[in-house]
């Protein structure tokens, strides 16, 4: 990741864990002294709020209230009780929210972003099902795809994977979620470790089933 800031997430169906993952990985980064900024992206269906619900983030606009006003971004921007992790929350949900994704404003708000961050994190929709994905592919430095086990369809992984390979985008690899412990290197059980391993174990309340 030496040079790269942009980091999307994504999956190829919903219910795989993403942004568990995201949000984990936020907590990782800014657990060893990274300035992060994770962004719920998934307008569809944004959830990441659903984690930090005990927490009684400050209401703020969230990311289709800027990209729809054309706001500075700080004004969506909450601190999250994480030492050096900041949120951008997705707002109400939106039906169809390809058209403002994938507009100039999205690009410009990142552009931003990441002047102030060592890392931003945006957890989108899933690959194989919203074609928002794809867009936001392009303006993002590298990918990391979640594969929830025994769960994900080989086909529906290989379409998902097929189309962020079609924006050119830098892959970072799959992480196999919800592993049996045969797996659990390659799955959350290794993001569970190391969260124990620099003292944010407290912080694994920040997961769900669903996501």
């Amino acid at each position: 990741m030496h040079g790269k800031k942009l980091l999307l997430v994504t999956s190829s169906l919903p219910n795989e864990g993403k942004t568990t993952i995201s949000t984990n990985l936020a907590i990782a980064a800014a657990s060893r002294g990274k300035k992060v900024l994770l962004i719920d992206g998934n307008l569809h269906s944004p959830s990441i709020h659903k984690l930090f619900e005990k927490e009684n983030l400050p209401k703020k606009k969230g990311l289709a209230d800027i990209l729809l006003s054309y706001d500075n971004p700080e004004e969506a921007i909450i601190s999250s009780p994480i030492p050096k992790l900041d949120l951008i929350l997705g707002g109400d949900r939106i039906e169809d929210p390809s058209n403002i994704l994938a507009g100039e404003q999205l690009k410009r708000l990142l552009e931003t972003v990441k002047q102030s961050y060592d890392y931003v994190i945006f957890d989108s929709s899933p690959a194989a099902m919203l074609s928002d994905t794809s867009d936001i592919a392009n303006l993002m430095d590298a990918v990391l795809f979640v594969i929830r086990q025994d769960y994900t369809r080989i086909e529906y992984a290989k379409e998902g994977l097929a189309l962020l390979s079609e924006s050119g985008i830098l892959s970072l690899g799959c992480v196999m979620n919800y592993a049996e412990a045969g797996l659990g290197s390659y799955g959350y059980g290794y993001y569970e470790y190391r969260y124990n391993k620099y003292q944010y174990g407290r912080y694994s309340r920040y997961s769900e089933k669903e996501d």
